[in-house]
């Protein structure tokens, strides 16, 4: 159930297995939990009333989970302890900080590697890398399972590099969470299995607090987006393209592409990332768990041309002593009706 804060929040803290919540409870200054979809794990931190020095110094690596909520705490983040700071001086006693990382980065997941791969798909690529890197599994989205790769390698790359370059090249988002890992598609609202996320609708004058959003930003904008290769078959250069309806100017991808797939692969994450930066913001709301990163937001009762709905881009989640349970998301791609204002 976890332990009661402020204003009906609640969170709970379970560390190797034994439940902390009530130990910290008296002592707790603040815990923030970040969803970002622009990173490679999942972060953490837990601010603790040290001012006894009584608490056992936590060991990097124990695994914790942190839960937050209204009534009733919900985990949001499982993990490892990153690293454990202690902070004091005279006047502001003492604070001892405790940073975790929903990947364990000081094992084989940071293990540079010479792998290689023929005519293999993305999923059994990742699968074999990720087995060598001590993960259980990886789940990769469907939209990307099957592309076959002519040839892939980790060159010297670690399992994280690694899947943080292959997300880049096919327009997903990489991450590592326990012993899993997930390469999902952006800007789509959907899980790996293709399962639509929550939608969160944020409203102002009820759980909206305050918003800064740019919906439609002046800058160039592309139609179309290509990539070529060169076709020994037919004895010569071909061209892929993705076509987006955001503007009338052509990109060309100028490095030529070793293949087919890859060159199709990069117009279209080109494509990807121009929708997702045509519009920016922020939004602070009052703490839920329907916020998540790669999840929409539905903005409601700002303004016109800006309502609508946006890609959450980074998700935070915080809980303190003064304010209980809130949260803060970082926004982007406008669609469903931001940016435009018909009056």
């Amino acid at each position: 159930m976890g332990l009661k804060f402020v204003n009906s929040s609640v969170f709970s803290a379970i560390a190797n297995g034994n439940n902390l919540t009530e130990k910290f409870a008296g002592r707790l200054i603040s815990i923030d939990v970040t969803d970002s979809s622009g990173s490679e794990s999942d972060t953490a931190t837990i601010t603790l009333d040290d001012k006894t020095g009584s608490w056992a110094f936590p060991s990097p690596g124990a695994e914790i989970s942190i839960g937050m909520g209204f009534l009733q705490a919900t985990e949001l983040f499982a993990g490892v302890v990153d690293e454990v700071r202690s902070v004091g001086d005279r006047n502001g006693g003492r604070l001892l900080n405790i940073s975790a990382n929903s990947a364990d980065l000081r094992g084989k997941l940071k293990e540079t590697k010479q792998l290689f791969w023929d005519d293999k798909t993305v999923q059994q690529i990742l699968n074999e890398a990720g087995e060598e890197a001590g993960l259980d599994g990886v789940k990769v989205d469907r939209k990307f399972a099957s592309v076959i790769r002519e040839y892939e390698a980790m060159d010297g790359e670690d399992f994280m590099a690694f899947g943080r370059r292959l997300a880049g090249e096919l327009g997903g988002t990489f991450k590592v969470r326990g012993k899993n890992a997930i390469l999902a598609a952006r800007n789509d609202g959907q899980t790996v299995s293709g399962a639509a996320m929550p939608v969160f609708r944020v409203v102002a004058g009820r759980n909206l607090v305050s918003w800064d959003v740019v919906p439609d930003i002046g800058r160039p904008r592309h139609s179309q987006f290509g990539g070529r290769y060169y076709d020994f078959a037919k004895a010569k250069w071909v061209e892929q393209t993705a076509k987006s309806e955001l503007g009338d100017v052509e990109q060309f991808l100028a490095a030529p592409f070793a293949n087919q797939s890859m060159a199709t692969s990069s117009a279209q994450s080109s494509k990807t990332e121009s929708e997702r930066n045509a519009g920016e913001g922020s939004i602070s709301f009052i703490g839920s768990l329907l916020a998540q990163a790669e999840g929409f937001a539905i903005v409601k009762g700002a303004r016109h041309g800006v309502d609508g709905a946006y890609v959450m881009d980074t998700v935070n989640h915080h809980l303190n002593r003064s304010s209980g349970y809130m949260g803060d998301a970082q926004l982007a791609k406008p669609h469903g009706g931001a940016g435009k204002d018909n009056r």
